[in-house]
């Protein structure tokens, strides 16, 4: 299929950053979104949609690029909730120019502005963070004060001669506003892989209809929240591959109405999902 999808078949969404667990979905419309006059950022309209079910939750938010800016930062902040996010191209009213021009030589280099509210409170933060390169962010939270560095193993060729090569650990200081923002993401990264690497019904039900497409991905994302949830709650040392497997007997011959069952391996009794 193409890569961009058909208009309202494209869904954007709001996830747990401890369980994976997708907890709201959206369908863009960026036609009728645009025509939209709230003085907000397309990616700060779509932002609070998704998240304000949450608000004055005093929550975490971390948000990719789409997302990303200092009016999300700003309107979050209204609803009490805190946000970190990756700056590219929705830069208006970010210090992109002189973040972009300080001198940052080596890895886990960070400079950061702060901006201070009337009261002389600081309540927002722009920053650049050196990794393999430079990477921006608008922050309302947090602090760059030094967090967990990042560590990577890496295979390095040590020498010009035929010998193996070594492994090496990389370490990258990384401040505390980092740590929280890609351990957020991580979270995330892993349900793209439950739904996309270990269950890949995507792959499997070939088709070139977009709507179909759609329906589809929302049921594979149903399908993993529940593996992630299951497995939250009950602590299984049950595969996903297991739980796929009895997952779809039970949806085949659903017995919701008829009370307790047992498993068939008749290993583990389950209330009916």
């Amino acid at each position: 299929m193409d890569r961009k999808p058909e208009a309202e078949c494209e869904v954007q969404n709001a996830a747990d950053g401890e369980s994976g667990v997708i907890l709201r979905l959206k369908l863009v419309n960026t036609e009728l979104e645009a025509r939209e006059d709230d003085g907000l950022t397309l990616g700060a309209r779509v932002a609070k949609y998704l998240v304000e079910s949450w608000a004055r939750t005093d929550r975490f938010v971390c948000g990719d690029s789409f997302f990303a800016s200092v009016a999300t930062a700003k309107e979050l902040k209204s609803m009490g909730l805190r946000f970190i996010g990756v700056v590219k191209t929705a830069s208006s009213h970010y210090p992109m120019t002189w973040l972009s021009s300080v001198e940052l030589s080596n890895r886990g280099d960070h400079k950061g502005l702060v901006h201070l509210d009337n009261d002389g409170n600081p309540d927002m933060m722009a920053f650049v963070w050196v990794d393999r390169e430079r990477r921006y962010f608008i922050s309302n939270c947090s602090s760059l004060v030094e967090g967990d560095p990042h560590v990577r193993n890496r295979w390095r060729q040590v020498d010009d001669m035929q010998a193996e090569p070594e492994r090496e650990e990389l370490t990258v200081p990384t401040p505390k506003v980092c740590n929280i923002f890609y351990d957020t993401c991580a979270a995330i990264d892993r349900n793209n892989r439950h739904r996309q690497d270990n269950l890949q019904i995507e792959r499997k039900i070939e088709t070139k209809n977009w709507a179909t497409r759609a329906g589809t991905t929302i049921l594979v994302m149903c399908i993993v929240d529940a593996w992630l949830v299951y497995k939250g709650a009950t602590r299984t040392s049950e595969t996903q591959s297991e739980f796929y497997s009895w997952l779809a007997v039970e949806l085949i011959d659903n017995s919701y109405d008829k009370g307790p069952f047992r498993r068939s391996t008749g290993s583990v009794s389950a209330a009916p999902l």
